[in-house]
C-alpha cells in the first residue's frame, strides 16, 4: 500500500504543479521576456485565455463524468485505470484553466485526441455486455453528435458556414 500510495501522491503532485505553471504562464513567459533569457516575440504566447463557450465546457463535464463512471466500473486492469483517470482528470483540469490561459485550451485539445482515439474505444471494448455496450456507444456519439450541432451548425463556431473554397472564391452552402 505504501507504494500505491506513493503512486498517487506524485500524480497528485505533478499535476498540481504543472496546474500551477499553466496559471501562472504569463507571469513566467512575462518575467523571462523582461530579464532577457527569452526573445521579445513571445509575448505572442501571451494571453489572457480564450472566450470559452458554455457547450465546451458542459461538453467535457458530461463526457469525463460518463468516462469517469465507465472506468471504474468496466476497466479491469488497475493500472490502466489509473492511467485513463489521470488522463481524463487532467483533460478535466485543462479545460476549466483554457479560460484563463489559450495555450492550456491547446494543450487540452491533444490530449482529447487520446480520450477520442485510445481511452473511450478501449474502455468500450472492456465492456461485455452487449447491450451496456451498445447503449454506451450510442450515449457517446450522440454527445459528440449534438456537441457539433450545437457549436458548428446553430453557433457557426469557427465561421464555417458558409464555407468558401479559397482558390475560386466559391461559397457553398
Amino acid at each position: 500500500t505504501f507504494k500505491k500510495n506513493s503512486l498517487i501522491v506524485l500524480d497528485t503532485t505533478v499535476s498540481l504543479i504543472y496546474l500551477v505553471i499553466l496559471l501562472t504562464y504569463n507571469n513566467i513567459i512575462s518575467k523571462l521576456i523582461d530579464l532577457g533569457i527569452i526573445s521579445s516575440k513571445y509575448s505572442a504566447h501571451l494571453s489572457s485565455g480564450i472566450q470559452i463557450q458554455w457547450t465546451y465546457l458542459l461538453f467535457h463535464i458530461v463526457l469525463l463524468a460518463i468516462l469517469f463512471y465507465l472506468i471504474f466500473h468496466f476497466v479491469n486492469e488497475r493500472k490502466e485505470k489509473i492511467f485513463m483517470f489521470n488522463i481524463c482528470l487532467f483533460d478535466g483540469l485543462l479545460s476549466l484553466v483554457s479560460i484563463l490561459s489559450d495555450t492550456s485550451y491547446r494543450i487540452e485539445l491533444n490530449i482529447f485526441i487520446v480520450i477520442s482515439l485510445y481511452i473511450i474505444p478501449r474502455i468500450i471494448y472492456e465492456i461485455e455486455d452487449r447491450n451496456i455496450k451498445l447503449e454506451i456507444e450510442i450515449l457517446i456519439l450522440s454527445l459528440f453528435i449534438m456537441y457539433w450541432i450545437i457549436t458548428i451548425l446553430m453557433d457557426n463556431e469557427g465561421e464555417t458556414i458558409p464555407y468558401v473554397f479559397a482558390i475560386t472564391g466559391r461559397i457553398f452552402n
